[in-house]
């Protein structure tokens, strides 16, 4: 049974009470990484598939899925692995991260949010706060965007 028959068998029929099976289909279509430059970098069986290789959020994957820009955390994402992406579809795009103590001293510079996690051991969530300005800084690290 593919997504289309769920679909119409949920909506067409009183009686079908799977809706979890429409979700669960839905999470199942294939999604495409791809780099800042537009470049194919890997495909996953699914938007949690591609949340568990990454470690990035599966709303921030779905919310750059459903955005004119498709930009989420340092990639684009698509579900069509032949897109073309406007790369230069904002400034924040283009732009590196800057890492910093709380001591206002750069420890690094990242291209990724990703990159950032991985080296500093924090969660999307944390970092994602600390570069909207609602928090200070996580875990003794200031997170800024490169002007």
């Amino acid at each position: 049974m593919n997504l289309q028959d769920i679909i119409n068998n949920f909506n067409n029929n009183p009686d079908f009470k799977d809706k979890n099976s429409v979700d669960k289909a839905r999470r199942r279509k294939k999604v495409y990484q791809f780099d800042r430059e537009g470049k194919l970098v890997t495909e996953y069986k699914s938007i949690l598939d591609a949340s568990k290789s990454t470690g990035i959020l599966d709303e921030f994957i779905g919310m750059a899925l459903k955005s004119k820009t498709k930009f989420s955390q340092g990639y684009f994402w698509s579900t069509n692995p032949n897109e073309k992406f406007n790369i230069n579809c904002g400034y924040k795009h283009s732009l590196n991260y800057l890492v910093y103590d709380t001591k206002g001293v750069l420890i690094d510079k990242f291209q990724t949010q990703q990159q950032i996690r991985e080296k500093f051991n924090l969660n999307s969530g944390s970092v994602s706060l600390v570069l909207s300005g609602k928090r200070p800084h996580t875990k003794g690290f200031v997170i800024k965007y490169e002007k």
